[in-house]
């Protein structure tokens, strides 16, 4: 045994070094007893089995007194890693450090080169920013201005803390996060699943919370319509939300000025975070009307830019026409019929088969008369719409039901599928029916159905106009519409939607915002358009009031724009060959725009340019896309608040024939009501209890030196010191002690002691 090996040992018995000895004694004792008993038989051998057994029971008791070394201590091959999340969010633009935007503090104080370098030496540095998604970074690409590096609407702290610590390993090599916010997130989502995870991987949590109580003064207002098609003569409203911050005490006034009048109307805020108006409006001509709403500012308001708003409103001038089939009753045909009948603009016939010999038809503000089944295409054309509900091969006689792609194609109806599949696949006639209506469904149909599944609102439903009253329930947070909708009852599984299909709701694996199934989807057909509602259990929405208030009549409104919206066709006017439409006269910077270019004649198609012009004059082309032989459409996302005109342009005006104007114009509204630098104040305490929960440390964000020091006791704590091991733990020494043990045996044996 080595020199540097002994100083090293360290014993530890397994009994009591007393009674080892005690032990050893009277092990010693015995072997010499028995040495005295054999010395006159063989002298020598028993003074050499006594050596022997002395050699043993010295052995042994050194065993039992658990010699041990310390290994020497090794450092770890690789580096822990230190993720560090930084929040560049808009209320991260706030000048609350001192004098400085929170951004620009974190990155000067917190990721300065000196700093980061200083880490780097022990610790793998992995920079992520995030807003409302999370991105990889180099702290030395990290942009300095806060004006630009800052920009997002949203911050989903929760959602990045648990994605970052999810793909960690478990922190056994000193592993740490530490994030860098103001600690408000847009969703108020609860820490606890997050505390969970970080503390199962053993991860702490540092947080450095930067800026205070933000005491910005400012007044924003949104304005939506509550309907964006109305009817000649129909009175309609704008949905006007006025939304304060540090102002609770103030006044303002609300005005709606229209091309002929103006008008006022009070607000006093009373300590309410925001107040809503209702205001009534109505135009007696068909046409497109403006509107202006605007909001005074308050006395000590910075911006007052969101405090004006322009709104369209489309409107036409006679009922809607419905026609609704029904072969198989079932809920949601029963509720889509008591919503239109409460809408004064819309004749609904509604033909539903009883029994196998019987029909029932019901009139709303339609002629009795005529209120029978269509027997040809001409008749199916008196409707705007077709609303086709389950089992229709029991009302249709296929060949009508021939006629229905001809309807859409040729007569710009709108058709609705309010059941997914229309058609009994079971039955013979039902396929056949499918057959002929397969070419108008919006998706390819799989196999299985899905059961209770939560929906989600997708970009293009956003901004479309039957979902539009969401923007004003969900106060324009798109990400919070989902939780205004009740969960889906029914839904077969859909193997794909086709390809000129545009999704508006899908549904969403339970607690997270994945697109799963489209549930909501239409799709233009040559001049006309299809809307899907691929499942049951969609009346549902007509009992969301009994949980809410507030949401008292959204089916009503759903039904009534989709309806709209469908009827007003492909747009074209009279004497002419194109249109131009949008998916909506007003949205909110960062939703998507939707133009779509459409064209009697497929030979015209090609013959026109796209270009959009912002507020601020400048105009550039927009790509057109899309197969459809008589439609094309352009999407752009507006990040700008302002006016907006969207202009087809014929190639060469001057020569342009008959039915093709020269040029045609649409504008929109983009409003902008930024919630993130609105209520920008910082939100320490869920930040704090993070960091506690999990083992880490709240930070004081003057004090960036101080994370070195967290960080040494952190890995201080997670090293662990070298563990002890027998020496007598080894091949050599256990062969050894049989070895003996046995050549004593022999020994004897030999000698005759035995």
């Amino acid at each position: 045994m080595n020199g540097p090996l002994l100083a090293e040992m360290i014993w530890r018995p397994y009994f009591e070094p007393a009674a080892v000895l005690l032990a050893a004694g009277v092990l010693v004792l015995l072997a010499v007893f028995v040495c005295v008993r054999t010395w006159r038989t063989n002298a020598a051998l028993s003074l050499g089995m006594l050596m022997v057994r002395l050699f043993v029971i010295a052995a042994l008791a050194s065993i039992l007194m658990g010699p041990s070394h310390l290994p020497e201590v090794t450092q770890s091959p690789t580096q822990p890693t230190l993720t560090v999340l930084l929040d560049t969010s808009g209320s991260m633009q706030t000048k609350d450090m001192d004098g400085q935007p929170r951004y620009e503090f974190a990155v000067n104080r917190w990721l300065n080169d000196e700093r980061v370098n200083a880490l780097s030496e022990q610790f793998q540095i992995d920079l992520i920013t995030f807003d409302a998604k999370a991105r990889q970074a180099r702290a030395d690409a990290l942009g300095p201005d806060a004006q630009t590096a800052a920009t997002a609407r949203r911050s989903n702290i929760v959602d990045t803390i648990q994605q970052t610590v999810a793909r960690l390993p478990k922190a056994a090599d000193g592993s740490a996060v530490l994030m860098i916010t103001d600690g408000k997130d847009s969703d108020n989502k609860s820490l606890q699943p997050t505390v969970t995870l970080a503390k199962e991987r053993s991860i702490p949590i540092h947080t450095v919370t930067l800026g205070g109580a933000s005491l910005t003064r400012d007044v924003a207002l949104v304005a939506v319509p509550a309907q964006p098609y109305l009817l000649a003569g129909e009175p309609g409203i704008i949905d006007v939300r006025v939304v304060q911050n540090a102002a609770d005490n103030a006044q303002t006034t609300v005005h709606l000025k229209s091309k002929d009048e103006q008008t006022s109307y009070p607000v006093n805020f009373e300590g309410q975070r925001e107040v809503r108006l209702r205001l009534p409006i109505q135009n007696d001509e068909p046409g497109t009307y403006e509107y202006e709403v605007w909001c005074e500012p308050v006395h000590g308001e910075i911006e007052e830019v969101n405090n004006r708003q322009l709104v369209f409103v489309d409107t036409t001038a006679s009922r809607f026409r419905v026609l609704l089939v029904e072969g198989q009753p079932y809920w949601d045909t029963k509720f889509i019929a008591q919503s239109l009948r409460k809408d004064d603009r819309v004749e609904l016939v509604q033909i539903t088969l009883v029994t196998e010999a019987k029909q029932e038809i019901v009139v709303s503000r339609a002629d009795p008369k005529t209120a029978r089944l269509p027997k040809t295409l001409e008749e199916f054309a008196q409707y705007d719409v077709v609303i086709l509900g389950g089992s229709i091969e029991r009302v249709l006689p296929e060949p009508l039901v021939a006629q229905l792609p001809a309807y859409v194609r040729d007569h710009g109806g709108g058709l609705v599928f309010a059941r997914g599949r229309a058609y009994d696949t079971d039955s013979v006639l039902g396929r056949r029916v499918g057959r002929e209506l397969s070419v108008l469904e919006p998706v390819v149909w799989g196999r299985g159905t899905l059961t209770q599944q939560e929906i989600a609102v997708m970009p293009a439903g956003v901004s479309h106009p039957s979902l539009s009253f969401l923007k004003e329930k969900a106060q324009g947070d798109s990400a919070s519409y989902a939780a205004l909708l009740p969960q889906l009852k029914r839904l077969p599984v859909i193997e794909r939607e086709k390809d000129s299909a545009l999704v508006l709701a899908s549904t969403r694996a339970r607690g997270t915002a994945g697109q799963g199934q489209p549930v909501v989807v239409t799709m233009p057909y040559a001049s006309g358009q299809v809307v899907a509602i691929l499942g049951e259990g969609l009346w549902r929405w007509s009992m969301l009031a009994r949980r809410n208030p507030d949401l008292a009549g959204v089916y009503d409104q759903f039904w009534s724009n989709m309806i709209r919206w469908l009827a007003m066709g492909s747009g074209y006017t009279p004497g002419q060959d194109v249109s131009l439409r949008l998916s909506s006269r007003g949205l909110q910077v960062g939703e998507e725009m939707r133009a779509e270019f459409i064209a009697r004649d497929p030979g015209l198609i090609n013959d026109y340019t796209l270009e959009i012009q912002g507020p601020d004059g400048q105009a550039q082309t927009l790509a057109l896309v899309g197969s459809d032989t008589i439609r094309r459409y352009a999407i752009t996302q507006p990040e700008k608040p302002g006016i907006y005109t969207v202009r087809a342009k014929h190639k060469d005006a001057a020569s342009a024939p008959d039915g093709q104007p020269g040029l045609i114009e649409a504008r929109f509204s983009v409003y902008d009501i930024d919630l993130e630098r609105l209520e920008s104040a910082a939100a320490p305490g869920p930040m704090r209890a993070l960091s506690e929960r999990t083992g880490g440390e709240a930070l004081n964000p003057y004090e960036p030196e101080a994370l070195g020091s967290v960080l040494q006791r952190y890995l201080a704590m997670m090293t662990l010191p070298p563990q002890p091991s027998y020496i007598w733990d080894q091949g050599f020494f256990l062969f050894l002690l049989l070895f003996i043990a046995g050549f004593e045996w022999i020994a004897r044996k030999l000698g005759g002691m035995l």
